[in-house]
């Protein structure tokens, strides 16, 4: 009878321990799955931003755009026009078309109501993990000029 108490009494620790247990034993079962973009990590990443053209800086806020939507935006047009992206790959040409087509469609969102796109740089910031060491390489993908 005692046992029965607490049985009932710690049912949902007992559930979630067999749980565990079942799946540990099962494998490449959630949560235990080895999904590719969470158990490895590239030595690369881009981060986008902006600067006027005097090279100040401008936060991506201003143009109600974040930087998550920025990198989407830029992935989305690389595949759109097929350029092969990543890792630095992509070549001067293809950045500076993918630059005017960001510009294009952030245009066309209203992003630049406020401020004078033909002000605006987009940079793209490529860092990349070598010999124990964090390399940055600007890349201007749009001048207003």
């Amino acid at each position: 009878m005692k046992l029965k108490k607490v049985l009932f009494k710690y049912r949902l620790i007992i559930i979630a321990l067999i749980y565990i247990i079942s799946s540990m034993i099962i494998n490449e079962n959630h949560p235990f799955s080895r999904f590719p973009m969470y158990s490895s990590f590239p030595n690369w990443s881009y981060s986008f931003f902006f600067t006027d053209s005097n090279n100040r800086f401008i936060p991506s806020q201003k143009f109600h755009v974040s930087g998550g939507e920025l990198s989407h935006l830029f992935y989305s047009i690389c595949e759109s026009v097929q350029i092969q992206y990543g890792d630095g790959m992509e070549s001067s040409r293809a950045l500076k078309q993918v630059g005017n087509e960001m510009i294009k469609l952030l245009d066309a969102r209203g992003a630049f109501k406020a401020h004078n796109k033909r002000n605006i740089k987009i940079y793209r910031l490529y860092f990349l993990y070598n010999n124990d060491s964090i390399q940055k390489k600007y890349f201007l993908m749009y001048d207003c000029k």
